[in-house]
């Protein structure tokens, strides 16, 4: 017999089978003329300045187990312009709180999608059981944000900066519409967001607004832009956890694991990294970056309060073969962080065009680490 967790995502999975199906998307420019939009500019267009990655070991681009392509491959030449969106009878829904129009489609330039949306997500539904929301909502929802901590700070959290800078405030908004999760929460009460207006959205309920003020996606997808990072040092700047620190960030998901570890473990020591795992550390982990002077890890939201570091910190970055991904080297520009990376052979390859996140552990050879390491702790002198 079923087990209760099996079978209320058997329900969960009936009850959304009867939702409202989005059906396409477009952006705010391409809606129709007869829809009014309310825009209030805040960023203007501008490029993007990401020096190229530095590669200090492992396979290459072209190698037989190398990479597919280099680390700033998926990287745009600009920042889109950036700002809040007034739309009105909207919908909001799904777990990532999609925005959509009366006529299914759902609203490109909020989404970390974008126009990709249409391809890559390819049964999108909104809940059937509909909440009216009146007077003005602001959705601070963003994608992955309620179970992944580095997209709810890159792409969710800096959409408080867009709203402040509009000019509009808070007093002129009836309810927050948000997907945070839970550990994450208390950052929104810090960034001083009235949280007795909150509204903790879920994948059960579809949200009808009277007039819905939405922000853009900050900067891109996978690359945080400066004025994102500076907003997001200044007001959650942490109080350094003592200084000089060499941290190792333990990754401890069960979706890229280093296979071997505890190979790792003597090379760190001898090199007197600590082992720090942000999850479970009895410290806030952005008080120990603020304090590094170095740092290694694998990719993945553990090592994205790197942007708390110091100018001049060192980080070193260990990328999956089959997930080259520039999250952390454009947010260490912004932050006037040193990166450089390793790769590290995946056990799978990816499929072509799968966009998602990669599940395969990898490989990381000892001695390329070893020498990574000791490249960074000769260029500090």
């Amino acid at each position: 017999m079923p087990n209760s967790d099996t079978m209320r995502t058997r329900l969960n999975r009936a009850y959304l089978g009867m939702g409202q199906r989005i059906w396409g998307s477009c952006g705010v420019d391409d809606l129709p003329t007869s829809v009014p939009v309310e825009r209030w500019m805040v960023h203007p267009e501008t490029p993007i300045a990401i020096p190229p990655a530095r590669q200090v070991g492992g396979p290459r681009v072209g190698d037989p187990d190398g990479p597919d392509e280099d680390i700033l491959a998926t990287v745009p030449d600009t920042f889109p312009a950036t700002g809040v969106i007034g739309l009105r009878n909207m919908l909001v829904g799904g777990t990532h709180g999609w925005v959509v129009t009366p006529e299914d489609v759902l609203i490109e330039d909020s989404s970390w999608y974008g126009a990709r949306f249409k391809i890559q997500v390819p049964t999108p539904l909104l809940a059937p059981r509909v909440r009216h929301l009146r007077g003005v909502t602001l959705s601070l929802c963003s994608e992955f944000a309620m179970w992944n901590y580095g997209h709810a700070l890159f792409d969710l959290l800096p959409r408080i900066d867009l709203f402040e800078r509009s000019g509009i405030g808070y007093e002129g908004v009836d309810q927050i519409l948000c997907n945070l999760r839970e550990r994450d929460r208390p950052l929104l009460e810090k960034l001083g967001v009235p949280m007795d207006r909150i509204i903790w959205t879920g994948r059960l309920t579809t949200y009808r607004t009277d007039r819905l003020l939405i922000t853009s996606l900050p900067g891109v997808r996978r690359v945080i832009p400066p004025w994102a990072v500076e907003f997001l040092r200044t007001r959650l700047a942490p109080t350094p956890a003592g200084e000089g620190r060499r941290l190792f960030i333990v990754r401890r998901s069960p979706r890229r694991m280093i296979t071997d570890e505890s190979a790792l473990l003597p090379i760190l020591r001898d090199r007197g990294f600590e082992l720090f795992e942000p999850g479970s550390a009895s410290e806030d982990p952005r008080a120990a970056f603020a304090a590094a002077s170095m740092i290694a890890g694998a990719h993945g939201a553990g090592l994205v309060d790197v942007i708390f570091s110091p100018p001049g910190t060192q980080l070193l970055e260990i990328q999956p073969t089959d997930w080259n991904e520039p999250y952390e080297c454009g947010a260490c520009a912004a932050a006037g962080v040193d990166y450089r990376y390793i790769t590290a052979p995946s056990a799978t390859r990816r499929t072509p065009n799968d966009f998602r996140a990669s599940a395969a552990h990898i490989t990381v050879d000892p001695d390329v680490f070893a020498a990574a390491l000791d490249g960074m702790i000769a260029d500090a002198g």
